[in-house]
């Protein structure tokens, strides 16, 4: 046995459970069903230092009738928010730019402030569809999503 040949049995050996691990992981994920058109337009990316974005307060604000107080969401840098004027806070949006390419975001912000656009995205929501810095803003339409329910399994009879 070669030297090439023992490095790609290695290889495949352990590959098997980071497989099996990754598609744990995407199984247990939820699926989003996003179908309903909420509008399209321009959209552009959003960074918490911005002159018009959080700025300095980095966080998002909604009043709670239940709590009866003001319940504030720090910025994210690991999940995909967006801003948008009238979206209830929490709603998915599937973002599907002019280049092909989409995202699934969470509606966690009030905004964008500048006339005539209609969607902030955070710097990672922003890289998954190549919206860059250089780039700037990008035409796009967003759907409303809603959760699918994951089917449940049928119950086994039990054997006496």
């Amino acid at each position: 046995m070669n030297t090439s040949s023992r490095l790609s049995s290695i290889f495949s050996l352990t590959m098997i459970p980071l497989v099996a691990v990754a598609q744990a992981k995407a199984d247990d994920a939820p699926q989003w069903l996003c179908d309903k058109p909420v509008g399209s337009g321009v959209i552009s990316r959003y960074h918490p230092n911005s002159k018009h974005g959080g700025g300095w307060k980095m966080a998002a604000c909604e009043w709670s009738k239940r709590l009866k107080k003001s319940v504030c969401e720090r910025y994210s840098t690991k999940e995909p928010t967006a801003a948008h004027k009238t979206l209830p806070f929490g709603t998915r949006v599937m973002v599907e730019m002019a280049n092909g390419q989409s995202v699934i975001v969470r509606i966690n912000d009030r905004g964008p402030f500048v006339k005539g656009r209609v969607l902030d995205l955070n710097d990672v929501a922003a890289e998954a569809v190549g919206l860059t810095w250089d780039k700037g803003v990008m035409r796009g339409t967003l759907y409303q999503c809603r959760e699918v329910p994951k089917p449940v399994p049928a119950a086994r009879p039990e054997q006496p």
